[in-house]
């Protein structure tokens, strides 16, 4: 019960705070996250874009938990379709994108040694 009134209290602290919320979601997580799993493990690297897309729609259920609940209720606005078809796609492909850069940085450096 008490972690339900922390989520109702960060949802009223982030609601209308989407510089934040993008600056998070395209820009951190999908970068940020690849980048750990190269310092901390190198075996583990492929795992980033997916583990990358669950923080993401944690923090997304955190800051904006309506566009899950329009996606339930069947009444999507125009927000929740451009958060559906291009928010999340476009953190999905950035996370691809920095962890192939990441295994070929890692290959690179074990062919020199």
């Amino acid at each position: 019960m008490f972690i339900i009134y922390i989520l109702g209290a960060l949802m009223f602290f982030f609601e209308g705070k989407i510089e934040l919320f993008n600056i998070l979601i395209l820009g951190i997580f999908p970068v940020g996250i690849p980048v750990l799993l190269y310092i901390t493990g190198r075996k583990r690297i492929w795992l980033s874009p997916f583990v990358a897309l669950v923080i993401g729609l944690l923090v997304t259920a955190i800051f904006y938990p309506y566009f899950f609940t329009d996606i339930f209720t069947d009444s999507n606005d125009t927000t929740t379709v451009y958060w559906l078809f291009v928010v999340i796609p476009v953190h999905f492909i950035i996370s691809v994108i920095t962890t192939a850069i990441c295994y070929v940085v890692s290959k690179a450096r074990k062919s020199r040694n």
